[in-house]
């Protein structure tokens, strides 16, 4: 699976915005990390989906409690900056972005909840953004996915702070995929039908493990 560690190093690196963080794999570094990043922060494990184990913490006492529960579950544990702002994601297909989707949720933020059960999320692909941001997000995101060595299909999870500063949280390599999944969604906006998207992701695999190019359906 992906270490989100790892990536964010990697994101860093390669000049890609992405929150200040801190890894902690032992109970007696904790402490030490918090102080560092501070409050507010978000807590979560180092190689989990679906944000299950994400916590926003206010308080140093939450931040650090909740750090020893996630590390007593995962093992290891990222304590990052919070940014507040407008969450973002955005779906690269065949290492080219899709249209950005808006997510606004009740919720805190987009976490299990929000993602799974009832129905607090609603995407929108008008983002209220400068034309030239959402340009630096499409290309922030596919910078993301070819700095991991990426192929075929990713999404990229951004936020854009109040300074109009996107900021890269995640990516999910293997992202929701039915018809009613936020890749597939923005494939469709874009005029890629779900079927046509599965048959061109299908085609890709085959020709690069056969060497040979089949004809995609129309």
């Amino acid at each position: 699976g992906m270490n989100k560690d790892h990536a964010k190093r990697l994101w860093a690196r390669a000049g890609i915005p992405t929150a200040p963080h801190e890894l902690v794999a032992a109970p007696a570094d904790v402490s030490q990390s918090v102080d560092r990043i501070g409050v507010p922060c978000v807590i979560k494990p180092i190689d989990s989906g679906s944000s299950i184990d994400v916590f926003i913490c206010k308080t140093l006492a939450d931040a650090t409690r909740r750090c020893h529960e996630v590390l007593d579950r995962h093992g290891a544990v990222m304590v990052e900056k919070f940014i507040r702002g407008v969450e973002i994601t955005v779906g690269i297909l065949e290492e080219k972005p899709l249209s950005p989707i808006r997510i606004t949720t009740s919720r805190e933020f987009f976490d299990y909840q929000a993602k799974y059960v009832g129905s607090e999320a609603q995407h929108h692909f008008d983002l209220n953004l400068p034309a030239a941001v959402v340009s630096q997000l499409q290309e922030i995101a596919r910078r993301a996915h070819e700095t991991l060595g990426c192929r075929d299909l990713s999404r990229v999870d951004l936020i854009v702070d109040q300074q109009m500063h996107p900021c890269v949280l995640e990516i999910n390599t293997m992202p929701g995929f039915t018809p009613k999944s936020l890749l597939p969604e923005m494939a469709a906006h874009d005029g890629i039908p779900f079927s046509r998207l599965v048959d061109r992701l299908v085609c890709r695999a085959y020709a690069r493990g056969s060497g040979r190019v089949i004809r995609q359906a129309v």
